[in-house]
């Protein structure tokens, strides 16, 4: 995941190539941790992490425009990803069910924006 955000950042906020990711993690929590406790320090985790860590972080607005769903939808804060779910082959049985009951009960809100709801025209931006 924390690729991904350097990917994204690197890519469609700072319109440069991916750069070096200097102390990896492998957690969100570790992110806040690390990002809390670190004077000057710059992480990236996903909105609804960071909202509930905001006494240790935080977030930042990029070009005048706070991480908000309506902000990204309208495409004004760059700073966002699509995030997938794979299988391995065709998938069934509980995977199935797993990936229909997100694709039918997971909804736009506060910090997740299904890609169904996002406009064609923002989602073209970042392929």
């Amino acid at each position: 995941m924390i690729c991904t955000y350097i990917y994204v950042y690197s890519r469609f906020v700072l319109n440069q190539a991916e750069t070096s990711i200097i102390n990896p993690v492998s957690s969100t929590q570790e992110v806040i941790d690390g990002v809390g406790s670190s004077p000057g320090a710059i992480g990236y985790t996903d909105l609804g992490s960071a909202n509930q860590a905001n006494a240790s972080v935080t977030s930042i607005d990029i070009d005048g425009s706070a991480p908000t769903p309506g902000l990204v939808e309208n495409n004004h804060y760059q700073f966002w990803a699509v995030e997938r779910m794979y299988t391995k082959g065709a998938a069934s049985g509980l995977t199935k069910s797993f990936i229909t009951y997100v694709i039918n009960n997971i909804q736009t809100g506060e910090t997740f924006i299904r890609i169904a709801d996002m406009p064609a025209s923002t989602i073209k931006t970042h392929e």
